[in-house]
């Protein structure tokens, strides 16, 4: 992979993060179930794969938890796709001490690991050694062992500031 194609990577990721965001604004507006029906019903070339689809769209709850889940799994996707490529390409490229010197490096691996283990901190003796650990207001800390990650902890703006820094890092210190 080069450094062009991993930053692709992240515009892609971030991309997915905004169109999930802007799906909480188009399904919380009254009329986009509607306008959904009418285009659904317009374009008959796309086959109706989910004909239940307008049972989802009535009941707000669980169209509002459904939206929510979108949000969520586009961040812990780009979370957790975004660190393993990164971290790949600054292995097969030498400079993996370059990123790891970084100050959010370790704190962006320890949330990754919380994301992709049901949302939990479960720190190794590594980890618990280099804690606690900062970054831009998010601070990690032994306590935290065993519980769970909340938006308190670290906010969805916090998760998309530290993709940005990354990409910004890859696009200006590495080769």
């Amino acid at each position: 992979m080069t450094k062009s194609q991993l930053l692709g990577i992240f515009r892609t990721k971030q991309n997915q993060i905004k169109l999930a965001y802007a799906s909480l604004f188009l399904w919380a507006y009254p009329d986009t179930p509607g306008y959904f029906r009418a285009l659904r019903s317009a374009i008959t070339e796309v086959p109706d794969v989910f004909p239940d689809i307008c049972h989802l769209l009535d009941d707000e709850v669980a169209l509002k938890l459904a939206c929510v889940e979108i949000y969520d799994s586009a961040h812990r996707s780009a979370i957790n796709e975004l660190f393993i490529f990164t971290k790949k390409y600054c292995y097969d490229t030498r400079q993996i001490d370059l990123i790891k010197s970084e100050p959010w490096f370790q704190l962006w691996r320890i949330i990754r690991n919380c994301w992709a283990h049901h949302m939990r901190f479960c720190f190794s003796a590594e980890e618990k050694a280099m804690l606690p650990i900062s970054w831009s207001g998010v601070i990690i800390t032994l306590e935290m062992n065993g519980k769970p990650l909340t938006h308190g902890h670290c906010s969805r703006e916090k998760l998309r500031e530290l993709l940005e820094e990354a990409s910004s890092f890859i696009s200006r210190e590495l080769a």
